[in-house]
């Protein structure tokens, strides 16, 4: 069984170890990256195995892991087309993803809300992906 993973100190660590392997494995570029009606200027890492860009940030309440498909330019905005949030503690049911640890102690990524990708082929706009079935719930908050 999956154990929803609810502690600051748990999520600060498993975002780290997230972020990490992007660094790892990717080409630093500072870009210019958004969505329609705002964007900002950010540290990114390319993955040109895979073919996508990654960037995250931590916010107030989140911490916001944006990525785009294709190698980012220097010129222009580079399109979000996903994001995979987790919140600073607990769980919180306006922000989707989950972070959950196995019986192994491996920590793996979920969502557990709708996504919205009708850009993408093949992915409706209201796909949902329940995690009760697979996870211990954190306490609600």
């Amino acid at each position: 069984m999956l154990k929803i993973l609810h502690a600051f100190n748990e999520i600060a660590q498993a975002q780290n170890q997230f972020e990490m392997r992007f660094r790892a494995a990717g080409e630093q570029k500072e870009v210019k990256v958004g969505h329609k009606g705002q964007n900002q200027v950010m540290e990114v890492r390319w993955l040109p195995q895979e073919g996508i860009w990654v960037g995250s940030r931590k916010l107030s309440n989140r911490y916001w892991n944006a990525f785009g498909v294709g190698e980012p330019t220097l010129q222009g905005s580079n399109s979000i087309i996903c994001e995979i949030n987790f919140p600073l503690e607990g769980v919180s049911r306006a922000i989707a993803g989950v972070l959950a640890k196995d019986e192994q102690g491996v920590v793996r990524v979920f969502h557990r809300g709708k996504i919205g990708l009708t850009r993408i082929a093949g992915i409706g706009a209201a796909s949902t992906s329940p995690m009760a079935a697979f996870c211990e719930s954190a306490p609600r908050q």
